[in-house]
């Protein structure tokens, strides 16, 4: 594909001037994607360094957040590039940018928070989820009508199945999620965030799937109080009255 073919084909694409618009707490961001033309265009990644404390050896596109000096996130975008591989404001040509991946920023939150809070051991081996987003994902994996404890304790989903379900409720409105069988009418609005939270944390300790439970942390507790010696009441104190 020449060059001007591409360009032609991306100007049906792209929006050419994109206006955010972010929430009163929203960090913006933005990357660029260099193509570079010739015979045959090419496009250039980056690799950020292992030092990093975020998405250390990952492979990306220059980018990174908005400054309070830049005008539009087109100045991020090429501000960020500039610095990273040296590119001059006056050799790039920016065409228009993609629409927003709400997902993708979401998704980045969460790798951020797991990479800041988590600690480095003991690193588990295992995963086991309770409550409402794991058994209304698993019913959705099983087909189920509805919540049945008895076939979701010990249903295990795998982290790509998981990782399909995100996208495939991504790319519905919140009225169809209501619609999906087995969905409760309440969780509807926040399956997809509770979906990419499970998704990204099997991610990043690495782990292949998890396992559904029914019990939860209340039957935990009541477990380890029932271990506990029991207690001696000893004699009632003066002036108090017993019965029976």
């Amino acid at each position: 594909m020449n060059p001007q073919d591409l360009r032609g084909r991306l100007a049906t694409t792209l929006d050419p001037d994109p206006v955010p618009e972010p929430g009163p707490r929203d960090l913006l961001a933005a990357v660029l994607i260099p193509i570079v033309e010739g015979t045959e265009p090419s496009v250039v990644f980056t690799r950020r360094t292992d030092h990093l404390s975020r998405h250390a050896g990952e492979i990306s596109f220059p980018g990174g957040l908005r400054h309070a000096e830049d005008a539009t996130l087109e100045d991020t975008a090429v501000r960020e590039t500039e610095e990273e591989l040296g590119l001059a404001r006056a050799s790039v040509d920016v065409l228009g940018a993609l629409p927003p991946e709400e997902l993708d920023a979401c998704a980045d939150h969460v790798r951020g928070l797991l990479a800041e809070r988590a600690p480095a051991e003991p690193r588990p081996t295992r995963a086991v989820g309770v409550a409402g987003t794991v058994t209304t994902l698993a019913v959705l994996s099983l087909g189920l009508p509805e919540e049945d404890p008895a076939l979701l304790h010990g249903h295990r989903m795998t982290s790509a199945l998981i990782q399909a379900e995100v996208e495939r409720l991504a790319a519905l409105r919140v009225s169809e999620i209501r619609g999906l069988r087995g969905m409760h009418p309440d969780r509807a609005p926040v399956i997809i965030a509770g979906a990419l939270v499970v998704a990204e944390t099997l991610r990043f300790f690495r782990l292949d799937d998890v396992e559904v439970s029914e019990h939860d942390l209340m039957h935990g507790a009541a477990l380890a109080a029932a271990e506990l010696p029991e207690r001696h009441e000893g004699a009632a104190p003066p002036g108090a009255y017993t019965c029976c």
